[in-house]
């Protein structure tokens, strides 16, 4: 059971990581949601740490920086 269990959560997380809405928290604890409005929203707060994640970069947030400041 533990083997399929492991291959049930495996194939869930490759299909939802195929949503483009879909995004992995950046902190490392495991958890991924998906942030409605995709790109339009780049701050996204995870559901299971509290800590921001950069939508676009897909990385801790970039604080005091946007997005266009953090790509120079």
């Amino acid at each position: 059971t533990d083997l399929y269990e492991r291959y049930t959560k495996f194939d869930l997380d490759r299909s939802l990581e195929q949503n483009p809405e879909f995004i992995w928290c950046a902190h490392g604890c495991g958890s991924g949601q998906l942030n409605e409005g995709g790109t339009m929203n780049k701050t996204v707060q995870c559901t299971n740490c509290n800590k921001l994640t950069c939508f676009i970069h897909r990385c801790p947030w970039h604080d005091g920086m946007n997005c266009e400041e953090y790509d120079m």
